[in-house]
């Protein structure tokens, strides 16, 4: 049940000409996609995030509890 629920927005996308895909409106809409975007790697995944939305989870990360979780994995 979880695994449908969870993958259900998900849409396959073809690939044109020039490499490029076009994500569906409803996707586009849900992660709230307007104009920039930026492409992060995402462990074994990619990620494409608004950008003004980006670097807001960026700006309100705490860095030094970062810094602490590294240091507990052994970075």
């Amino acid at each position: 049940k979880f695994m449908r629920f969870f993958f259900a927005g998900a849409a396959m996308c073809e690939v044109d000409k020039q490499g490029r895909i076009l994500i569906p409106s409803g996707l586009r809409e849900f992660a709230g996609l307007e104009k920039d975007v930026v492409v992060i790697g995402a462990n074994n995944k990619a990620e494409i995030w608004e950008k003004s939305r980006w670097e807001a989870l960026n700006d309100a990360m705490n860095r030094e509890e970062l810094l602490s979780v590294m240091e507990e994995l052994g970075f």
